[in-house]
């Protein structure tokens, strides 16, 4: 049964769906510079820059061994529960483990009938942020300051006086900028919102400021022609933004100020072959796969992953220093149901993790660190639908949201609403933590890690 909802965002979303599928694939040849940006000191806080990927990632940490955290590191979990409009946080434990934090979970602006908020989640420095698609009451991103002591958190107006209504945000932690999928404002003052990526400077103080005052403008492309507003993925060189939008990789260079310029070389990058959807409420969860972190990037700037290709579980693409993206190989998938639908990497790089989202079950592929390519090393059960996964900084814990893909995309197949916990060792090897799967609120979404 389809929900009833009326959300402009999912308008949008539903016409951009329309446009990409009966829309040209010609690939824009236009190119810019793609030197580095710039390394910029991480604003409010002693966060660790995290890793690529849809929700932020957590703080970067070493790679090898396996049990307790990295000593003197302090973490928490955030998880984002669409259906209660809030957010859940939680100390990791020595043993991985989880405890909620004093005062969780904490409300956003959302409120019926937007049943999306918030989607998604992203850390900078001691900051939270969740995206959201009610604008009259979030201005799209809503903003949280993390108590480093015991993980609580303070809300505050991120985004003060822009409207938006985003789906997907990613940040760079180390330059202090984050990127929202979804749409903004047309033009700089301008309360009119269209479709595109919007970049936003992370403050001192934890206010966001938009880069041009509206959506990148390379991004919102002319009229009669699609934007891109999908799923993203930071390259944490400070190089490239990636984004995933219907099977289709566009790759943007970033310059210093956190800005996109036009396309590299050869963009978009096709990414495997869409699913074919028996109805709306086909259970398959790469059903609008834009809206769902498919797309990572590792470290170090050398490979992209995805996943939603009707003819594979993983799509391994290597990143050339122009941005133009090559593929490396498939991982084939393994049957009916099988496609993941949301991607995970370990911060040094050697473990790749999916939900499979349809068989209850989390993936995790060893990588060869020459090559890039990924062999499955275990597959364990987890609660019902899990749809998002995210690393501790010490690469030896996993946390997995069970909260479906589909219920943001008015498709009514319920995850169980909670969080499994594993415990990983280097060669990709989960085990389940005592206590797992943990409660959350209704509909997780996404989930982060944040480092003191």
């Amino acid at each position: 049964m389809l929900r009833k909802t009326c959300s402009g965002l999912w308008a949008i979303t539903v016409a951009l769906a329309l446009a990409a599928c009966g829309g040209s694939s010609s690939s824009n040849s236009s190119t810019s510079s793609n030197s580095p940006s710039p390394s910029a000191s991480q604003p409010g806080g002693s966060g660790n820059s995290g890793g690529s990927g849809g929700t932020g990632g957590s703080g970067t940490g070493s790679g090898g061994g396996s049990g307790s955290a990295n000593s003197g590191t302090t973490q928490y979990v955030y998880v984002a529960n669409q259906e209660t409009f809030n957010v859940s946080g939680y100390k990791v434990n020595a043993d991985g483990t989880l405890t909620p934090v004093p005062g969780s979970p904490y409300s956003v602006p959302g409120s019926a009938p937007h049943i999306f908020d918030p989607t998604y989640l992203a850390v900078v420095g001691n900051f939270l942020y969740a995206s959201g698609s009610d604008s009259s009451s979030s201005n799209g991103i809503t903003g949280f300051k993390i108590n480093s002591a015991d993980g609580s958190l303070t809300r505050f107006n991120a985004s003060q006086g822009d409207a938006g209504a985003y789906q997907f945000l990613s940040a760079d932690r180390q330059r202090g900028i984050i990127y929202a999928s979804g749409a903004g404002p047309q033009a700089k003052g301008s309360s009119n919102l269209i479709a595109g990526i919007s970049a936003f400077k992370v403050n001192s103080d934890g206010t966001l400021t938009l880069t041009g005052g509206q959506v990148q403008p390379v991004t919102a492309t002319p009229p009669g022609t699609t934007p891109v507003a999908g799923s993203l993925a930071v390259d944490t060189q400070g190089r490239f933004l990636f984004d995933f939008f219907f099977n289709k990789i566009h790759v943007f260079p970033r310059n210093a100020d956190g800005s996109l310029g036009m396309e590299v070389s050869g963009s978009p990058f096709t990414a495997g072959t869409p699913y074919t959807f028996s109805s709306p409420d086909d259970a398959n969860a790469c059903f609008l796969d834009d809206q769902d972190p498919v797309i990572v990037a590792d470290n170090a700037g050398r490979f992209v992953y995805t996943s939603c290709d009707a003819n594979a579980e993983v799509d391994v693409f290597s990143v050339a220093n122009s941005g133009q993206l090559s593929l490396v190989g498939t991982v084939p998938n393994s049957g009916p149901q099988s496609e993941l639908s949301s991607l995970a990497l370990s911060h040094d790089g050697s473990v790749l993790f999916g939900t499979q989202e349809e068989r209850n079950q989390v993936l995790a592929f060893s990588i060869d660190r020459n090559t890039g390519m990924p062999a499955l090393a275990s597959t364990i059960s987890a609660g019902t639908r899990p749809n998002s996964a995210a690393v501790d900084v010490s690469n030896h814990f996993l946390y997995v949201t069970n909260g479906s893909s589909n219920i943001s995309k008015n498709n009514d197949h319920e995850g169980s609403s909670n969080m499994s916990e594993y415990m990983v060792t280097p060669a990709g090897m989960m085990t389940q933590l005592p206590g797992s799967p943990i409660a959350t609120g209704a509909a997780p979404k996404a989930v982060v890690v944040a480092s003191f």
